[in-house]
């Protein structure tokens, strides 16, 4: 017996490392918390809209100001978790 993993999880482990990152994480809770919230005062649309323009203003801030740069990861957490929010927030309004 060998200390392996599974061919499957072992042929997708790498592409998925990105979100084991703690930022990322960071990403795609808040946006997941972001359009509920958003939600209470815009139309759900403008919410997720919304979300995602503050995600890309904060990879700009990186990019520009602290020049730590654009991380493409981190909006790909940020549309994961927006649509999740938006699912959790349309399962809200549903009940």
């Amino acid at each position: 017996m060998t200390n392996r993993l599974p061919f499957f999880i072992a042929r997708f482990a790498p592409p998925l490392a990105w979100l084991g990152e703690t930022d990322k994480l960071k990403h795609l809770a808040a946006t997941l918390l972001l359009v509920p919230l958003l939600g209470l005062f815009l139309p759900l649309w403008a919410a997720w809209l919304a979300t995602q323009a503050i995600g890309l203003g904060k990879e700009l801030l990186d990019l520009f100001y602290y020049r730590s740069g654009f991380c493409w990861w981190d909006m790909l957490a940020n549309v994961i978790g927006s649509i999740a929010g938006l699912a959790l927030a349309l399962s809200l309004t549903l009940t």
